[in-house]
This record gives C-alpha cells, structure tokens and sequence, in this order.
C-alpha cells in the first residue's frame, strides 16, 4: 500500500443552498480514463476506469463519499492466460469499462484484459470485489480478435445483465448475456449483428423483466444505430435499426426506460466528427413516436442518459474540438416526453479539458452525479442539482438547437443464442492508491458539513420557530482560525472542512442591543469518518433594549458630464426596532432629477420624499434613480447629495435618526471599475480625524468585455489598520451570493448568476457595485495611512485591480 494523499489546508465554505452541490477532481499520479460508475447504498459512487503506467494499461477504482471525498481506490494489472494455454503471465493491459454496486455494498466490475504480443486481442472480464476493493472472483480468457464486457447492471433477479462485443475474423457481434455472482459464469444470452463491426454500448433491465440494449455498427457500409428490447429469457422481442447517413462514425448508443415502458435512445458520434446527438423515443413494442437532432457548434459525444420519476429526460455528455482533449467541456440536459428542450447547463471554460462519461441519480432524488475526466490525470466528480447548477460554478450558457428528424428503419438483422460459460481465470495483482482530493469549483467543498442560522428569537424562547426571520449576512468565526464567515441572506450558513477534527463555531452579536437566547455562543462539532453532518447548530438573538439605527449609503455611476447618471440610495436598519418613517433626498442644484424606482410620494424643490413602514430587522429599503449630470462647463465642479432618514414614534412625529451626505466630482473621462470611501478625508495627503467610527467602501464595476459576465468576484485586502471583525454589508447593486473574510483578511464578496451585459449591448445595465463599511482600530498613531484597493474578477478573466484609496489619520488633540 502506498499513499499519495498530501496534507489539504482547511477551507471553509458558505453556500445559500439546501442541497450540498459541488465540483470536485481527485488528482492522480497517473493519466487516467474513466469509464462508469455506480452509486453505493450509502450514497457514495464508485468509479472505474483505466490508468497509463509505462506502457501499459491497468484497471483503477476510486471509492467516494457522497461528497467526492477519496475513501479508497485500487489498481489492477492483471495475471491471466498466456498464448501457450498455461496460466501464468501478466497482462499488458486492463480495462474497467463500468461498475455496479449490490445492496450489500459487493461490487461487480466489467471490461477486457490482453496481452499486446498476444494473437488473440482482448478477452472479456468480469471482477467481483468486497465494499472495500478486495477481489472475491475474477474470470477472464482471451479471444480472436478482441472482445470485452462494456456495461453492466443489476437485473430484479439478483442476476447481472451485461452488454458488449465478441471479436471476430472480420466481423464484431454486439453480446447481451446474464451473469450469475454465485455460480460465477454467464447464462444463455445473445449475440446481434447487422454488418461489419458490432458492439453493444448500453444495457439497462426492462420492467418486463428482460433488457433493453443500444449500440452502434460502424462499418464498411456506413455507421448505423439500434436499440431493442427482450423477454426475460433474452430472447429480442424487436430492434430498430437506424443508418447515420453522412456521418463520419458513431461513437456509442445509450438506452433507458421510462415509467410508461417507452424507450429512449441517444447516439452520439465518432471522435473526430461534428455531427449532432440523435435522440429516439419509442413505445414498448417498437413503434417510434419520435426523434429529434441536438446541435453544438462543437463535437458532441454522448455520456449517459437516464428518466427521471416525473418523466423528464436527462442527458449528459461532452462537447470538444478535433480531438477529445481539445477545450472539451461537459454538458447535461433534460427534456419532457415530446423531446422539448427543459434546460441545459455546462461544466467547464474556455481551455478547460472536462469530460463526462456517466450520470447517476442521487439517492435523495434531489441531485445528480456527473462523473469523468478532467486534464489527463485528474477524475472528476460533480453533483448539480435538479436544475444542473453545480454551486457557485458559472459556466457560459449552453444552447443547443433541437430539430425533428425522420428515421428510415433497416431490415432485420440475425441473432445468434449463445452458451453458459465461466471465462479464463484472472488473478488481480493489484495495489491500492490514495488520490489527493481536490477542489476546482465549489458551494460546500467536503462531506463534512455543518449547517445552523443565525435567527431573530420573535418568542424569547430559545429555538428557531417557523415564522422566525433569519439575520442577512451575520458574522461568525470558526476554530482553528479560518478567518470570519457570514450567513446568506437568509442568515443560513454552512461550515464545510476539508479535515476531520474537533471544530468551535462562534456566533457574534451584530450589535450591543442583540443579547443572546439560545443555549450558546458556540458549537463544538467533532467530524469523523461516521460522523459528517451537524445540523440545527442555530445561534438565537432577541432584543437587550429598544434602539432604532438607521445607516444610509450611496452609490453612483461616475458624473459624466452632459450625460446621465445612475444612483442608488439603500437605509439599513441595524436597530432592535421596526421603525417607520420617511427618507428625504436632497439634490444638488447641478443635478435634475429624471426618474426612480419606487417613485418619489413628493418632491419639493430639489428634495425628494419617500415613506417607508416597519422597515424590519437589518431589512434595507433601495431605491434605483436616474440623475440628470451638469453640461461640460462644470466639469471639475463637486456635486452633493444628503440622505436624511426620520423615524415616526407612530403619532405623526418625526426624529432625524440618520444624515447621510455623497459627493462626486464632475468629468468626463473614467475609469469605470474604481474604489470609493467615505469619508475621503481633505487636503492631498486625504487628512481623517483619528476619531472616525466608520470607513465606507465602495467599489464600482462595469463590464467592459463583448458577451455577458455571470460571475463577478470582489477581492479586497483589508489594511491590517482596520478592525476585520466589524465588517457590514451595506448594499449592491446585484444579489450578492457569498461573503467571507480569509484568516489574513482578503474580504471576498461574490456575485454568482449575475448576467452583466457588455457596455455595448446595454450600457446602464453594465454597471455594478458593492457597499459596506469597517471601523478603524482605536487608538491609531498620528498620520496612520490606511490604503486600501481591490481587485475584480469577471468570470475566468485576469483581476481588474481598481485604484487605492488612502485616509491619512490625524489626531489634532496630538
């Protein structure tokens, strides 16, 4: 046994979502290929495969957790028959094509081993092994030509189906036989061919008890499709059989049944050819009810396809260029049962090398696993939920072009029955392998989970009723130092190490008016190999006293001059109140007001007023404007906005609870991606009294670019000079998905799904920004420099890093 895992930093990750989704790649020493897998009664997968060592090839396995976490994994090189008959000689290769997984957790593996001096070629292969990789049986033999086992799964007898291909001299047959895990040999199945090269790519068990089988015949006369149903004897009950006019080679057929025993068939093409996915839906007896096309500007192979409960039709696979190495991404679709196009997602960039060769239902019915390759030594595992969203993963939207097509069956095709058998013996010679885990891409990055909320206690009573409003954006802290994380919107939050260990998450009051009214100010989760999931770890607060806080924020587009301008106007209550009240806008003369959304109850003057109602807690009311700038004449000039915020006691009289001004200087020329902060301080040095409570930031981004962002990330590197702890999101001009505060300060505020158009398609919409403010250390020296910028992150792109903003703090009593 040798282990190649290395030691992994402890990443902490909040994700909105109930359903752990993510994109994990377990790196190995070797190239690798991976064929299928299997989902485990515990949830986990099992994957198979094919691993390059030298010059030759070996069968891997790789056991995960239900989070893509590495439980163990196996090579298997291979003893078997030599050419003189005696048993003895080690295989040069073997293959492991797919993989089951029993109820006791046993599993049985399929593929082909051989010799590459050998004038036989390829033998079938059948490997039964414990839930822990260790070989029960093994039975392998040689044959002309080359043949070998592709796919498998478990029929309602406590028998195997198996599909494949059984080598000839100038021909292939497409084998179907049923395998018996006691007896250990195969029982009478069949053997199909219509011409040239046969092979069976696909078996799934039928609901009348027999098999329904896809595959492909690339021959001298051209490639052709079938697919076709049996009894439970094996014995065909019908086949369709279908030419792929104009195409350069058909990759594989995959099948499933539906419900309503209607069966669907997805073909996909050769490596080389850009040819679209063939989909055939047919009734039980073989009648076709219809067939479409589905078109990429990219090569599509075809993975898996699989029905869902309600009918829906799931299929997954990977487009790419000239070869399947090149740019290949990975791709899942649904469509209903008249083959409408659901949705479709994509996994994987511009220069990323994702591929997917199987689709496994959850057992949760809720999310899906997508397992492949990614690079030429890294698996891939990813779960996405019902909708193909693989957490905080954007990828660029995927449209594919479905058309109806009309099929020309071909005449019949022989059928061969063939024999028991039990195979050459096989002897594993193999070693086991510990790959490093990795993750590429993720919402909740491990098995280990531990999730609570932040709440308001309404009844004092200590636990999260129905009906009780989470606290957006709280603040908590997790030991071993991680850093500060932050609940979502909803004040739900998720604590997801990479290492097992005794963890203290720690709630902090969002203020001094909050007291706490659950049980603790923190929890001590221990996570172990059984122990993964911590649930209801909720933090309760109710109100010590009645306070009513108001913070009130602006951001702008730049002042353009003769143009006009977008501004935002957000009031956060930070009290233990629900205040009502009315907010007053106070225009400079040099801007004219155009429009708002909500519209203004008044405007007098220069001034506008709204009213707002039992603003709740850390509710924020926003209002969207549009501003008319000044001619090119001001250009220099300073324009001011004041936000005054009055509560109502509830008998009509109002109390300035709030006084919020913003300044910009008119131009003409900008740069749109910048950092604000206010207060700016004065004079050049941007003097700042030593005794200011609060420094708000602002940071501005525009999308530049030629196509739609759907992810933008802010960076920010907090100066060591500010108190990290007392960081608060004010406000953005987008729903923000994730905030977080690394163990070094890197602040990082995420904007997942944004979908920003380009300045050229939509310039006002192109526009984005983020508010929050953090309060000083106390006591800072005379002339400290706090500095301060960021960096923005459009997609995959290089960081736009904006400029820094500087408040030199001056204590005038020193």
């Amino acid at each position: 046994m040798r282990s190649i895992l290395s030691a992994l930093a402890i990443s902490i990750a909040l994700f909105a979502s109930g359903q752990a989704t993510f994109l994990r790649t377990l790196q190995l020493p070797f190239p690798v290929s991976i064929n299928g897998s299997a989902v485990t009664p515990d949830g986990g997968l099992i994957l198979c495969g094919t691993a390059t060592v030298g010059s030759g090839y070996i069968g891997l396995l790789v056991r995960t957790d239900a989070a893509g976490n590495v439980l163990w994994s196996r090579t298997s090189a291979g003893i078997g028959t030599n050419e003189s008959g005696t048993f003895g000689a080690l295989y040069d290769y073997v293959n492991f094509f797919d993989v089951t997984s029993l109820p006791d957790s046993t599993l049985l593996v399929t593929g082909n081993a051989g010799t590459t001096g050998g004038v036989l070629g390829p033998g079938n292969l059948i490997v039964q092994l414990s839930a822990t990789g260790d070989t029960l049986f093994a039975a392998g033999g040689e044959t002309l030509h080359g043949s070998h086992y592709g796919s498998v799964v478990a029929d309602d007898a406590g028998t195997f189906l198996i599909g494949g291909r059984r080598g000839s001299l100038n021909i292939s047959y497409a084998s179907l036989v049923r395998y018996d895990p006691v007896a250990h040999n195969t029982t009478a199945g069949a053997e199909y061919c219509g011409a040239d090269y046969s092979a069976l790519t696909a078996v799934a068990k039928a609901s009348n008890g027999g098999a329904v089988g896809a595959g492909v015949n690339n021959g001298f006369s051209g490639s052709t499709a079938f697919f076709f149903r049996t009894d439970p004897m094996l014995n065909e009950q019908w086949h369709n059989h279908f030419p792929l006019t104009g195409w350069g080679g058909a990759g594989s057929a995959k099948v499933a049944e539906a419900a309503d025993s209607s069966i669907y068939m997805v073909v996909g093409a050769g490596s080389t050819s850009y040819e679209p996915l063939l989909v055939v839906r047919s009734t039980s007896s073989g009648a076709t009810l219809w067939s479409k096309t589905i078109t990429l500007p990219a090569n599509l192979k075809v993975a898996d396809v699989k029905v869902r409960d309600n009918g829906m039709v799931l299929i997954a696979g990977s487009a790419f260029g000239a070869t399947q190495m090149d740019s290949a991404y990975a791709w899942l679709m649904q469509l209903d049962a008249n083959g409408n196009l659901a949705w479709a997602q994509r996994y994987g960039g511009m220069g990323d090398t994702l591929s997917i060769a199987a689709l496994e239902f959850a057992p949760d019915s809720n999310s899906f696993f997508l397992i492949g390759r990614t690079g030429t030594h890294g698996a891939v595992v990813v779960r996405v939920d019902t909708l193909g969203n693989a957490a905080s993963c954007i990828y660029p939207a995927l449209v594919p072009v479905m058309a109806s097509t009309v099929l020309t069956a071909q005449p019949a095709w022989f059928t061969n029955s063939t024999g028991a058998g039990s195979g050459g013996r096989f002897a594993p010679y193999g070693s086991t392998q510990y790959p490093l885990s990795n993750v590429i891409c993720a919402g909740n990055t491990s098995g280990y989970s531990a999730l609570g909320t932040v709440y308001h206690d309404a009844d004092q009573d200590g636990t999260y009723d129905p009906g009780e409003n989470g606290s957006p954006w709280a603040m908590l802290s997790v030991a071993p130092n991680t850093g500060l994380l932050f609940g979502n919107s909803s004040g739900d939050y998720l604590v997801a190490p990479d290492a097992p260990g005794t963890y203290t998450i720690t709630s902090t009051a969002p203020a001094p008016w909050w007291a706490l009214s659950s049980d603790s100010s923190s929890f001590h989760p221990t996570f172990t190999t059984t122990d993964t999931l911590f649930e209801d770890l909720d933090f309760g607060y109710t109100a010590a006293f009645d306070t009513t806080v108001l913070v009130g924020s602006f951001s702008s587009t730049p002042v353009r001059c003769t143009g006009q301008i977008g501004q935002h106007i957000n009031l956060l209550n930070q009290g233990s109140t629900m205040p009502q009240g009315v907010l007053a806008l106070q225009l400079d003369a040099l801007l004219a007001f155009s429009s708002a959304v909500p519209a203004p109850d008044s405007i007098v003057g220069n001034t506008l007023y709204w009213h707002f109602d039992s603003l709740g807690f850390y509710q924020q009311w926003t209002a969207q404007l549009i501003l008319d700038a000044p001619g090119f004449q001001y250009i220099g000039d300073t324009v001011h906005n004041t936000l005054l915020a009055y509560a109502d006691d509830g008998f009509g009289n109002l109390s300035l609870v709030s006084t919020d001004p913003w300044q910009a200087i008119v131009i003409c020329a900008y740069d749109p991606n910048d950092k604000l902060v206010t207060p700016a301080g004065t004079d050049p040095n941007n003097a700042t009294p030593a005794n200011t409570d609060w420094l708000t930031y602002t940071v501005r981004f525009q999308n530049t670019g030629t196509d739609t962002a759907y992810t933008v990330v802010i960076e920010d590197q907090l100066s060591q000079h500010l108190q990290w702890n007392t960081l608060q999101f004010l406000g953005a001009s987008h729903d923000l998905s994730g905030l977080s505060i690394g163990p070094l300060g890197k602040a990082s505020f995420r904007f997942d799904n944004i979908l920003l158009p380009d300045s050229n398609a939509n310039e006002f919409a192109s526009h984005g920004f983020v508010t929050y403010r953090i309060a000083p250390l106390p006591g800072l020296a005379h002339l400290t420099r706090i500095e301060n910028n960021a960096g923005i992150f459009f997609d995959l792109n290089p960081p736009v890093i904006t400029n820094t903003t500087v408040n030199t703090m001056v204590d005038c009593a020193s």
